[in-house]
């Protein structure tokens, strides 16, 4: 038998199409070209989508939720970013604000899927605390938190372990007393003993 892509004779032609280096080389250029389009259209989500988002102050907030599985281990606790990730950073599993985008696509990707759904609830990332000292540990969600720290939000929602709840909400909680207008004064009269 003929090959219809090389021209070449063969016994036998289900091991010659195998074999075909024109054949090869048309799958590897086809792949190539879809390589391609794909790092054209991550680039231009990372270039072009993406800043859109940080720079839209007003941007709807990120809804997070909790899953099913997890109602009866975890809870929801509302955390201020910028404490945890103060903490993060001292982890193994750290994301870097100026490298987020430049590793991973699933964080474009990601940030598309959020931009494009503004009002669809998310799952919340899974966060637990390690050893004594208060150091989050995410089970799932680094991204989405990581996602969240970019974009400038100041507080999320984030799954902790229901005995876990107290520890997050003291070292992670937002802190909500605003400070004071004016200055406190001094306690005493304020005259100088003669």
């Amino acid at each position: 038998m003929k090959c219809n892509a090389c021209g070449m004779e063969a016994i036998d032609i289900t091991a010659h199409l195998f074999q075909c280096k024109v054949i090869k080389a048309s799958v590897k250029a086809q792949q190539a070209i879809e390589r391609a389009k794909a790092r054209a259209a991550w680039q231009n989500l990372k270039d072009v989508i993406l800043p859109r988002l940080i720079a839209n102050k007003r941007r709807s907030p990120i809804r997070f939720r909790l899953e099913k599985s997890d109602r009866p281990r975890y809870a929801l606790v509302t955390v201020d970013i910028a404490r945890l990730d103060r903490a993060w950073r001292l982890t193994d599993s750290y994301i870097r604000p100026d490298e987020q985008a430049d590793i991973d696509e699933r964080f474009v990707l990601l940030a598309a899927w959020i931009a494009s759904r503004p009002d669809q609830l998310i799952p919340a990332p899974r966060v637990l605390l390690k050893d004594e000292r208060p150091l989050p540990l995410f089970d799932d969600g680094r991204r989405r938190f990581a996602l969240s720290r970019d974009l400038g939000y100041r507080t999320i929602k984030i799954a902790v372990p229901r005995e876990q709840v107290g520890q997050f909400r003291k070292v992670f909680g937002p802190n909500l007393s605003k400070p004071s207008e004016k200055p406190k004064r001094a306690t005493g009269t304020g005259r100088r003993p003669v």
